[in-house]
């Protein structure tokens, strides 16, 4: 009797997984019937997009590394200010270019870099979310925020095919988003914020936001109008936060530039 209880409990998480599957194109083009279906599990159910992203992110890694080992013993990806180095200078950045194509800095460290990036992503986005609905009035859990959160992730994985495709077809690394070039080269601090958050922003992006707004709506129990700008205030911190980096980096490239010397 307890292993037909066993065996029917097996068949359940098994049919249930296989559903979770079926979200995956759900999302993508019937987001609003899908997302009803996320909210409403009590359940952990963000594992799979969350693997598809990080699978798909190391697959990048691997198939970009050879032509940044390439470009790097080439002195190919110079700076845009290198013009203005000395030759020791120069020198220099080409040495610790040639260091750079070990394996562990082609593979290992992207990697890390890469899923940390995304989990974080992820960690801090449902935090904030489930934070900011709660404050709103919402009684939907921490759970479920971070099931919504992961699900529409999912469109993400597409400029991560596209890079595939452009590594394959083209020998070709991607390069950034349109919108961060709408900022030059600056040494303002809080021009480099802004563009490292106008460089999160493609079409890929874009559709996420829609997603979590649709399903964001469906999880809150609140106001629609009031769920919406919750929301879109959440996202807004995320894209700050996501800037961050970008701030740090022109920082540092500052005090480059004031004689600490950094190529790496």
């Amino acid at each position: 009797m307890s292993e037909t209880i066993m065996a029917s409990e097996v068949n359940i998480k098994e049919k249930e997984q296989g559903s979770q599957w079926a979200w995956v194109p759900g999302i993508l083009f019937k987001p609003r019937s899908t997302c009803k279906k996320i909210v409403s599990k009590d359940a952990a159910v963000w594992h799979i997009p969350l693997l598809i992203l990080s699978v798909l992110a190391i697959l990048v890694i691997i198939a970009s590394a050879p032509i940044k080992r390439y470009n790097a013993q080439m002195g190919a990806s110079m700076p845009e200010d290198s013009r203005w180095w000395s030759e020791e200078q120069i020198a220099k950045y080409l040495e610790a270019q040639q260091n750079m194509t070990s394996g562990t800095f082609m593979y290992l460290f992207p990697t890390i870099s890469k899923l940390i990036g995304i989990w974080f992503n992820w960690l801090i986005f449902s935090s904030i979310l489930y934070l900011a609905l709660t404050l709103a009035g919402s009684r939907a859990p921490r759970l479920k925020s971070g099931n919504l959160v992961a699900w529409a992730m999912l469109p993400l994985a597409f400029r991560y095919i596209v890079e595939l495709i452009l590594i394959f077809s083209r020998n070709q690394l991607p390069s950034g988003t349109a919108l961060d070039s709408l900022i030059g080269e600056t040494k303002s601090i809080g021009l480099s914020l802004v563009k490292g958050m106008l460089g999160q922003i493609d079409a890929y992006w874009l559709w996420f936001v829609i997603i979590l707004l649709i399903g964001g709506v469906s999880l809150a129990g609140i106001k629609r109008s009031k769920a919406f700008w919750v929301i879109t205030l959440v996202i807004l911190i995320m894209l700050v936060i996501q800037g961050v980096p970008t701030m740090i980096s022109q920082y540092l490239g500052q005090l480059t530039g004031s004689g600490f010397n950094m190529y790496f």
